[in-house]
Order: structure tokens, then C-alpha cells, then sequence
């Protein structure tokens, strides 16, 4: 691709789609996988989940 290519308006709709399917894949994984949703999954303290995935204990 060259540098000074132009974008078309079907280019710019699809970069948005990706995007925005990006955000909601974020926001999905984010409901599953993060620290405050694992803290609720295994009832503790979501620090206690950081610690985990800071190999700061077990």
C-alpha cells in the first residue's frame, strides 16, 4: 500500500465496523475475563485476582 493512497467511503465504513466490533469484543471479554469479573466468579476481592495474575500468590 502506498503512503499516499486515499481512503474510499466503503473503506471508511468497514475501518468503523472493525472498530467498533473491536470495542464490543473488549466489552464482551471484559464481562468474562477481567479481574472484577473473576473476583465474582470466585467470591474475592477483585486485589486478591491481581495478586493471582501478578504471580504475587498460590
Amino acid at each position: 500500500m502506498r503512503h499516499n493512497q486515499k481512503l474510499t467511503a466503503e473503506d471508511a465504513e468497514h475501518i468503523r465496523q472493525l472498530h467498533e466490533w473491536k470495542q464490543s469484543e473488549i466489552r464482551r471479554l471484559n464481562g468474562i475475563a477481567s479481574a472484577e469479573a473473576l473476583a465474582r466468579k470466585y467470591g474475592v476481592h477483585r486485589r486478591t485476582i491481581e495478586k493471582v495474575l501478578h504471580y504475587r500468590t498460590h
